[in-house]
Protein backbone atom coordinates (compact mmCIF):
# COMPACT_ATOMS: atom_id res chain seq x y z
CA UNK A 1 0.00 0.00 0.00
CA UNK A 2 1.36 3.41 -0.89
CA UNK A 3 0.12 6.95 -0.72
CA UNK A 4 0.45 9.55 -3.44
CA UNK A 5 0.89 13.08 -2.14
CA UNK A 6 0.17 15.87 -4.63
CA UNK A 7 2.62 18.72 -4.93
CA UNK A 8 1.79 22.28 -4.03
CA UNK A 9 0.95 23.44 -7.53
CA UNK A 10 -2.53 24.90 -7.73
CA UNK A 11 -4.91 22.96 -9.93
CA UNK A 12 -7.02 25.12 -12.21
CA UNK A 13 -10.45 23.81 -13.17
CA UNK A 14 -12.02 26.85 -14.78
CA UNK A 15 -14.78 26.53 -17.30
CA UNK A 16 -13.77 28.00 -20.65
CA UNK A 17 -16.57 30.57 -20.68
CA UNK A 18 -15.46 31.84 -17.25
CA UNK A 19 -11.73 31.84 -18.01
CA UNK A 20 -10.60 35.39 -18.87
CA UNK A 21 -7.51 34.11 -20.68
CA UNK A 22 -9.57 31.84 -22.92
CA UNK A 23 -12.14 34.56 -23.61
CA UNK A 24 -9.38 36.93 -24.65
CA UNK A 25 -7.88 34.27 -26.90
CA UNK A 26 -11.22 33.56 -28.58
CA UNK A 27 -12.78 37.04 -28.69
CA UNK A 28 -9.81 39.37 -28.28
CA UNK A 29 -11.20 40.75 -25.01
CA UNK A 30 -11.94 39.40 -21.57
CA UNK A 31 -14.76 41.80 -20.65
CA UNK A 32 -17.39 39.98 -22.68
CA UNK A 33 -20.47 38.03 -21.66
CA UNK A 34 -20.27 34.66 -23.42
CA UNK A 35 -23.63 33.32 -24.60
CA UNK A 36 -22.21 29.84 -24.86
CA UNK A 37 -23.32 27.03 -27.15
CA UNK A 38 -25.30 24.22 -25.47
CA UNK A 39 -24.08 25.24 -22.01
CA UNK A 40 -26.89 26.83 -20.05
CA UNK A 41 -26.50 28.59 -16.71
CA UNK A 42 -28.83 26.22 -14.87
CA UNK A 43 -27.68 24.24 -11.82
CA UNK A 44 -27.67 20.45 -11.99
CA UNK A 45 -30.74 18.84 -10.45
CA UNK A 46 -30.14 17.81 -6.83
CA UNK A 47 -30.83 14.06 -7.34
CA UNK A 48 -28.16 13.99 -10.06
CA UNK A 49 -25.63 15.79 -7.86
CA UNK A 50 -26.39 13.43 -4.98
CA UNK A 51 -25.96 10.32 -7.14
CA UNK A 52 -22.62 11.61 -8.46
CA UNK A 53 -21.40 12.39 -4.95
CA UNK A 54 -22.29 8.88 -3.80
CA UNK A 55 -20.39 7.44 -6.75
CA UNK A 56 -17.30 9.55 -6.07
CA UNK A 57 -17.33 8.65 -2.38
CA UNK A 58 -16.53 5.01 -3.24
CA UNK A 59 -12.94 6.13 -3.93
CA UNK A 60 -12.38 3.30 -6.40
CA UNK A 61 -13.29 3.58 -10.08
CA UNK A 62 -13.15 0.18 -11.72
CA UNK A 63 -14.66 -0.98 -15.01
CA UNK A 64 -18.43 -1.37 -15.06
CA UNK A 65 -21.07 -2.84 -17.32
CA UNK A 66 -23.63 -0.60 -18.99
CA UNK A 67 -26.18 0.33 -16.36
CA UNK A 68 -29.51 -1.35 -16.98
CA UNK A 69 -30.98 0.93 -14.33
CA UNK A 70 -29.98 3.99 -16.34
CA UNK A 71 -31.31 2.47 -19.57
CA UNK A 72 -34.63 1.68 -17.90
CA UNK A 73 -34.83 5.25 -16.59
CA UNK A 74 -34.23 6.64 -20.09
CA UNK A 75 -36.90 4.34 -21.51
CA UNK A 76 -39.40 5.35 -18.81
CA UNK A 77 -38.66 9.05 -19.36
CA UNK A 78 -39.30 8.81 -23.09
CA UNK A 79 -42.57 7.01 -22.45
CA UNK A 80 -43.66 9.66 -19.97
CA UNK A 81 -42.42 12.68 -21.92
CA UNK A 82 -43.00 11.68 -25.54
CA UNK A 83 -45.27 8.62 -25.42
CA UNK A 84 -42.42 6.71 -27.04
CA UNK A 85 -41.87 3.02 -26.31
CA UNK A 86 -38.15 2.20 -26.38
CA UNK A 87 -36.62 -1.19 -25.61
CA UNK A 88 -33.63 -0.72 -23.25
CA UNK A 89 -32.10 -3.86 -24.76
CA UNK A 90 -31.66 -1.92 -28.00
CA UNK A 91 -29.64 0.88 -26.34
CA UNK A 92 -25.93 1.32 -26.99
CA UNK A 93 -23.93 3.70 -24.82
CA UNK A 94 -21.48 6.05 -26.55
CA UNK A 95 -19.37 9.00 -25.32
CA UNK A 96 -21.46 11.60 -27.13
CA UNK A 97 -23.53 12.49 -30.17
CA UNK A 98 -20.56 13.28 -32.43
CA UNK A 99 -18.84 10.03 -31.49
CA UNK A 100 -22.03 8.17 -32.32
CA UNK A 101 -22.40 9.84 -35.71
CA UNK A 102 -18.75 9.22 -36.59
CA UNK A 103 -19.06 5.53 -35.70
CA UNK A 104 -22.29 5.10 -37.67
CA UNK A 105 -20.85 6.76 -40.77
CA UNK A 106 -17.91 4.37 -40.74
CA UNK A 107 -20.07 1.35 -39.99
CA UNK A 108 -22.82 1.82 -42.57
CA UNK A 109 -21.06 3.54 -45.48
CA UNK A 110 -17.97 3.13 -47.60
CA UNK A 111 -15.52 5.79 -48.72
CA UNK A 112 -17.07 7.90 -51.46
CA UNK A 113 -20.65 7.19 -50.38
CA UNK A 114 -23.01 10.10 -49.84
CA UNK A 115 -24.34 11.20 -46.45
CA UNK A 116 -27.18 13.70 -46.68
CA UNK A 117 -27.42 16.72 -44.39
CA UNK A 118 -30.13 19.38 -44.32
CA UNK A 119 -28.30 22.70 -44.41
CA UNK A 120 -27.93 25.06 -42.68
CA UNK A 121 -27.05 22.54 -40.00
CA UNK A 122 -24.59 22.04 -37.15
CA UNK A 123 -21.19 22.47 -38.81
CA UNK A 124 -19.65 19.38 -37.20
CA UNK A 125 -21.87 17.11 -39.31
CA UNK A 126 -20.05 18.02 -42.51
CA UNK A 127 -16.66 17.72 -40.80
CA UNK A 128 -17.42 14.19 -39.59
CA UNK A 129 -18.62 13.11 -43.03
CA UNK A 130 -15.70 14.51 -44.98
CA UNK A 131 -13.05 13.44 -42.47
CA UNK A 132 -14.28 9.87 -42.98
CA UNK A 133 -13.78 10.16 -46.74
CA UNK A 134 -17.49 10.30 -47.49
CA UNK A 135 -19.37 12.89 -49.54
CA UNK A 136 -21.55 15.44 -47.75
CA UNK A 137 -24.71 15.91 -49.83
CA UNK A 138 -26.62 19.10 -48.96
CA UNK A 139 -30.40 19.03 -49.01
CA UNK A 140 -30.86 22.76 -48.40
CA UNK A 141 -33.87 23.78 -46.35
CA UNK A 142 -36.21 26.33 -47.91
CA UNK A 143 -37.91 29.26 -46.19
CA UNK A 144 -41.70 29.41 -46.55
CA UNK A 145 -44.05 31.63 -44.54
CA UNK A 146 -41.20 32.69 -42.29
CA UNK A 147 -39.93 29.26 -41.32
CA UNK A 148 -37.63 26.59 -42.66
CA UNK A 149 -39.16 23.61 -44.47
CA UNK A 150 -37.78 20.50 -46.14
CA UNK A 151 -37.39 20.36 -49.92
CA UNK A 152 -38.70 16.85 -50.58
CA UNK A 153 -38.28 16.97 -54.37
CA UNK A 154 -34.62 17.82 -53.96
CA UNK A 155 -34.27 15.21 -51.24
CA UNK A 156 -35.51 12.41 -53.46
CA UNK A 157 -33.34 13.42 -56.42
CA UNK A 158 -30.29 13.57 -54.17
CA UNK A 159 -30.92 10.09 -52.79
CA UNK A 160 -31.34 8.80 -56.31
CA UNK A 161 -28.36 10.53 -57.91
CA UNK A 162 -25.67 10.75 -55.20
CA UNK A 163 -25.38 7.23 -53.79
CA UNK A 164 -26.66 8.47 -50.43
CA UNK A 165 -26.47 5.74 -47.78
CA UNK A 166 -27.42 7.80 -44.71
CA UNK A 167 -29.85 10.66 -44.13
CA UNK A 168 -28.46 12.55 -41.14
CA UNK A 169 -31.58 14.12 -39.65
CA UNK A 170 -31.45 16.78 -36.94
CA UNK A 171 -34.67 16.92 -34.92
CA UNK A 172 -35.20 19.39 -33.34
CA UNK A 173 -33.04 21.07 -35.94
CA UNK A 174 -29.86 22.86 -34.92
CA UNK A 175 -29.57 25.76 -35.62
CA UNK A 176 -32.88 26.68 -37.33
CA UNK A 177 -34.98 25.47 -34.40
CA UNK A 178 -37.60 23.51 -36.31
CA UNK A 179 -39.39 20.73 -34.48
CA UNK A 180 -40.36 18.62 -37.46
CA UNK A 181 -44.06 17.82 -37.65
CA UNK A 182 -45.29 14.21 -37.99
CA UNK A 183 -46.47 14.79 -41.57
CA UNK A 184 -43.03 16.14 -42.55
CA UNK A 185 -41.27 13.17 -41.02
CA UNK A 186 -43.77 10.83 -42.66
CA UNK A 187 -42.80 12.18 -46.09
CA UNK A 188 -39.13 11.86 -45.22
CA UNK A 189 -39.59 8.26 -44.11
CA UNK A 190 -41.54 7.39 -47.27
CA UNK A 191 -38.71 8.67 -49.47
CA UNK A 192 -36.05 6.94 -47.36
CA UNK A 193 -37.99 3.67 -47.50
CA UNK A 194 -38.32 3.93 -51.28
CA UNK A 195 -34.53 3.98 -51.60
CA UNK A 196 -33.87 1.86 -48.49
CA UNK A 197 -31.77 4.63 -46.97
CA UNK A 198 -30.74 4.55 -43.32
CA UNK A 199 -31.99 7.50 -41.26
CA UNK A 200 -29.71 8.54 -38.40
CA UNK A 201 -31.66 11.00 -36.27
CA UNK A 202 -29.91 13.37 -33.87
CA UNK A 203 -32.58 14.00 -31.23
CA UNK A 204 -30.47 15.31 -28.36
CA UNK A 205 -32.58 18.47 -27.99
CA UNK A 206 -35.93 16.66 -27.91
CA UNK A 207 -36.74 17.71 -24.37
CA UNK A 208 -36.38 21.45 -24.81
CA UNK A 209 -39.02 22.50 -27.32
CA UNK A 210 -41.13 25.64 -26.99
CA UNK A 211 -44.64 25.40 -25.60
CA UNK A 212 -47.14 24.70 -28.34
CA UNK A 213 -44.79 22.36 -30.20
CA UNK A 214 -44.81 18.58 -29.91
CA UNK A 215 -41.69 16.56 -30.57
CA UNK A 216 -42.03 13.44 -32.74
CA UNK A 217 -39.21 10.92 -32.81
CA UNK A 218 -38.19 9.12 -35.98
CA UNK A 219 -38.37 5.95 -33.86
CA UNK A 220 -42.16 6.30 -33.70
CA UNK A 221 -42.57 5.44 -37.39
CA UNK A 222 -43.01 1.98 -38.86
CA UNK A 223 -39.63 2.00 -40.60
CA UNK A 224 -36.96 -0.13 -38.98
CA UNK A 225 -34.00 1.29 -40.94
CA UNK A 226 -33.44 4.07 -38.41
CA UNK A 227 -31.02 4.81 -35.57
CA UNK A 228 -31.92 7.42 -32.98
CA UNK A 229 -29.33 9.35 -30.98
CA UNK A 230 -30.54 10.71 -27.67
CA UNK A 231 -28.69 12.32 -24.77
CA UNK A 232 -29.22 12.70 -21.08
CA UNK A 233 -26.93 15.56 -20.22
CA UNK A 234 -27.20 18.61 -17.98
CA UNK A 235 -28.29 20.90 -20.78
CA UNK A 236 -31.07 18.47 -21.71
CA UNK A 237 -32.46 17.61 -18.29
CA UNK A 238 -32.41 21.03 -16.63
Amino acid sequence: MFKVTPDNREASNKFIKHDSNMLKQIYGADDVTPYWIADMEFPIASPITQAMQELVSRETYSYEFDSQTVFNAISNWNQKRHGLTLDPKQFVQVPGVLSAIALLIREFTEKGDGVLIQTPVYHQFRRLIESAGRKAVSNTLNIADGRYVMDFDSLESQLRDNNVKIILLCNPHNPVGRVWKPEELEKLVAIAEKYQTLIVSDEVHADIVFEGNTFTSIASFDYDNTITIIARQQRILD
